[in-house]
């Protein structure tokens, strides 16, 4: 099924998933995580390409990825971090909704760590009779979900 703005996942998020809540975007918990406190920064509105973004919610959008950012150092203590975009279906997109994938990188994480997101992109496909495993491993804790909404700040 070709996804539009009335079957869009984004255009109407599970609300258990959303973890931050700015004026034009949003943060949720990816369902597939690569990594624990794996993010995605989505914008309210149905954009499908970053031209179409107004420039008040790019700002936005990036307001959010840092407040996440923060928050997931605070929560998490990650070594690194990936942040960025899958623009078309042959680069990764599955959700024709921009979003920014926020990516909390662990020394040893990967084996490969040369890349950045490519190599776990690539990873990810190596490994596809490991990923429901390694999703469920990633998964944040309830505690952990309710720690991390509530240790959110937007203090630029």
């Amino acid at each position: 099924m070709k996804r539009n703005r009335e079957n869009c996942p984004f255009c109407k998020p599970d609300k258990e998933r959303v973890v931050y809540e700015g004026e034009h975007s949003f943060a949720l918990l990816d369902l597939y995580p690569v990594s624990r406190g794996h993010t995605l920064v989505i914008p309210k509105r149905h954009v499908e390409s970053i031209e179409e973004l107004e420039d008040i919610e790019w700002m936005d959008i990036v307001r959010t990825v840092k407040v996440i950012k923060r928050g997931l150092e605070n929560l998490l203590k990650p070594d690194g971090f990936n942040i960025g975009f899958n623009l078309g279906e042959p680069a990764g997109q599955s959700i024709p909704h921009i979003h920014i994938h926020v990516i909390p990188r662990y020394a040893g994480d990967t084996k490969f760590p040369l890349g950045g997101i490519r190599r776990v992109v690539f990873e990810i496909r190596d490994d596809i009779l490991h990923l429901k495993k390694r999703c469920e491993e990633n998964r944040l804790t309830d505690n952990e979900i309710e720690f991390f909404k509530d240790n959110l700040f937007d203090n630029e």
